[in-house]
């Protein structure tokens, strides 16, 4: 089974597969000391979690659970750029595994979109000492197998094999989307806010 994926890139030093945790955000709360960007994904969470601690459905080897821990040099007020990055990040990474064009829409602040239907959460946690950021997490969720949705989504929800996406395993879409986090991230670091603000808002609903 696959465990890993390639070229996690100079920004990310550390990758772990766990089976099953909890939740990947909480996980990696434990290494914020060690100062080490890293990645972490889980085949399935027990407890996994959107904003206002509403629960995100995580059934084994349904879905993509991953969570991003960095340490941006940015001020508070810049902290909204971390939904702006995950959310470009993902539509990039739909864009590149779709065969058509499909209709990506970002719904503020955290939510990826496929024809009106929601196909991806983000949860973004800080730490922050006066007004700079000291550590973040990305958490992002992302249907992929799923067919079937309990009865409280299933006029709701989506997923990237329900619209004609073919993946062959949640890693296969990891590898993508962290190339296309880490590229935008970059931009970032040289400036582009405005350009990936103007993206952003080209997308949002």
């Amino acid at each position: 089974m696959k465990s890993e994926i390639r070229g996690t890139g100079p920004l990310f030093k550390h990758f772990e597969y766990l089976e099953s945790i909890d939740s990947t955000n909480d996980y990696l709360k434990t290494f914020v000391a060690g100062r080490e960007p890293r990645i972490v994904v889980a085949r399935e969470q027990t407890a996994g979690k959107g904003r206002y601690s509403r629960t995100w459905h995580s059934p084994s080897g349904e879905g993509l659970y991953v969570s991003y821990l960095l340490y941006p040099d940015w001020r508070v007020n810049q902290s909204s750029f971390l939904e702006i990055l995950a959310g470009l990040a993902v539509v990039g990474a739909i864009g590149r595994t779709a065969v058509s064009n499909l209709q990506v829409r970002l719904k503020r602040p955290n939510d990826v979109f496929i024809s009106g239907k929601k196909v991806c959460g983000v949860l973004t946690e800080t730490s922050t000492f006066q007004d700079r950021i000291l550590w973040a997490i990305i958490g992002i969720g992302v249907n992929i197998h799923q067919k079937e949705f309990p009865d409280d989504l299933r006029q709701t929800a989506t997923s990237l094999a329900a619209e004609g996406l073919r993946v062959e395993h949640p890693l296969d879409f990891c590898e993508i989307l962290t190339e296309e986090l880490q590229s935008l991230y970059r931009e970032l670091e040289r400036g582009s806010w405005e350009r990936l603000q103007s993206q952003f808002e080209g997308l949002a609903t």
